[in-house]
């Protein structure tokens, strides 16, 4: 193919591409993307009966979603390759930014994530995950590229964490 052709053909793509991604991005959820908003959430399941409605039980979710917010402070075990957190990398957590909801797999581990407990104190792993987003809303290091989306400014930290985690709670039942 030509090089006109493949610009031609790649512009015509992009641009299909952006009118369907603006119909699916005019649907935001309206949850304020804050440290504040998640603490809050999670202090309301503190002390109750929670369950998971998902393949993970809540134990293994709330070290998930503590284990997450730890590597953006400490490193990710695994990375997509640069090439990936370049491109559809950024391009999906812009679109997730951009809608306020992030959409994914809810029972696929971090790459290289370690395996953990099944099952273990619910309550303790609620406040392993409290105690792990307080650190990183004082954290003030550099951070850790994120295995997918790459290279990120704290601000955008704290959304891509609020979206994973709301994405996740959307399994939690009290």
């Amino acid at each position: 193919m030509k090089r006109r052709q493949f610009l031609l053909y790649s512009a015509a793509g992009i641009a299909s591409l952006g009118a369907g991604g603006g119909i699916w991005l005019s649907h935001s959820n309206g949850q304020p993307l804050t440290i504040e908003s998640a603490l809050g959430k999670l202090a309301a399941l503190q002390g109750r009966v929670v369950i998971s409605t998902g393949e993970w039980s809540a134990f293994q979710v709330f070290r998930h979603l503590a284990q997450s917010i730890q590597y953006s402070m400490d490193g990710f075990p695994e990375h997509k390759p640069e090439w990936f957190q370049n491109s559809v990398g950024q391009w999906a957590f812009s679109a997730f930014a951009m809608k306020g909801a992030m959409h994914h797999d809810l029972s696929e581990p971090i790459p290289g994530e370690p395996r953990w407990e099944v099952e273990g104190d619910v309550q303790s792993a609620l406040l392993h995950l409290d105690s792990t987003l307080r650190k990183f809303a004082a954290y003030e290091g550099p951070l850790q590229p994120h295995f997918a989306y790459g290279v990120l400014a704290k601000q955008d930290y704290i959304a891509a964490h609020v979206m994973h985690l709301n994405n996740h709670l959307s399994q939690i039942r009290v």
